[in-house]
Parts: structure tokens; C-alpha cells; sequence
């Protein structure tokens, strides 16, 4: 447990003014595990902690430097899934089309609290990315970040501009 006050500690400097760390049984939802995301195709891997906040899922890291935080708005998940191995549990998170994966997670009734909360308040959040009636900013949003790709080469011009008009036809 000290170990987790010491990261809900280096956190809560960057908590927003109405922002706070979710709990489930009195325990604060904070996992300790380590982190594994693609974003535009590179891999990274880090050690950490995945903290549920009232407004957003959150991986956050302390570095000998300084820290890394990676954040997934509730409006922006798109999928979560759970699952348990000899490891210990994991986490998969698809927000904004990057998959992030956290794993190694020792504490898995904790982490199965997590997930039950998480999907409450992405239900609560009133949107949910990539179904019928999205609202117009996700959309938007969306486009930006093919744009992204597109720049970088992920994307042709033609998977490019088809991608969007499907995104387009949406609003």
C-alpha cells in the first residue's frame, strides 16, 4: 500500500479543480502494473499505475526526471477489456484508435472493481466513440487524428479521404 500512496500522491498534482480518484470498498482504484502502447505504430513500455478518476482513466509513471501520464477521457474509450493468467490480470483499453495494454496487475478483484466503474462512467459519460449517434465533436476529433496518419504515411490519400467521408456522412 505505500508504494500505491506514493503514486496517488505524485498524481493528484495533476488532478483538475472537480477532478478526484474513484474508490470502490473504500479502496482508492488505482492498479499498479506495467504499460504497453502503440501510438502511430511505435511500441512503448512502461511501469506504473492505471488511476480511475472521476473524469477519466489515467496510466501515470514516475520517471527518475519527472513523469509520464497518458489519459483516456471516458468519452473517448471505445472498448475495455479484462482478463486474468498466471501473470496476474490485464487490462486492454482501445480509446481513439490506439490500443494500450496494462498488465502484470497483481490485485485482480481490485482490478474487476475498476472495470465495473470505468463502465459505469463511460455509460454516464453520454457518449460512446463509434456508434450511431455520436456527437459531432468525436467526429471531429476523429478526422484530426486520421489526418494524423495520413500525414505520417500510415494512411493513402485514397483510405485517407474515404475514411473521412464515412466520418463526414456521420454529422
Amino acid at each position: 500500500m505505500a508504494k500505491t500512496d506514493k503514486l496517488i500522491e505524485g498524481f493528484q498534482a495533476h488532478l483538475s479543480a472537480n477532478e478526484e480518484i474513484l474508490s470502490a470498498d473504500e479502496m482508492p482504484l488505482v492498479l499498479i502494473g506495467t504499460y504497453e502502447t502503440t501510438r502511430l505504430g511505435q511500441d512503448s513500455v512502461r511501469k506504473g499505475s492505471l488511476i480511475a478518476t472521476n473524469q477519466r482513466l489515467a496510466f501515470f509513471a514516475k520517471k527518475i526526471t519527472g513523469f509520464e501520464i497518458e489519459t483516456f477521457p471516458y468519452k473517448a474509450i471505445s472498448s475495455i477489456e479484462q482478463s486474468k493468467g498466471l501473470m496476474g490480470g490485464q487490462v486492454k483499453i482501445i480509446a481513439s484508435g490506439n490500443t494500450s495494454v496494462i498488465k502484470w496487475i497483481s490485485d485482480v478483484n481490485l482490478l474487476s472493481k475498476l472495470i465495473e466503474r470505468v463502465r459505469e462512467q463511460i455509460s454516464n459519460s453520454g457518449t460512446t466513440p463509434q456508434v450511431a449517434g455520436q456527437d459531432n465533436t468525436n467526429v471531429i476529433e476523429q478526422i484530426k487524428q486520421l489526418s494524423e496518419l495520413h500525414k505520417s504515411g500510415i494512411l493513402s490519400d485514397d483510405e485517407f479521404s474515404a475514411k473521412k467521408q464515412s466520418l463526414l456522412d456521420k454529422i
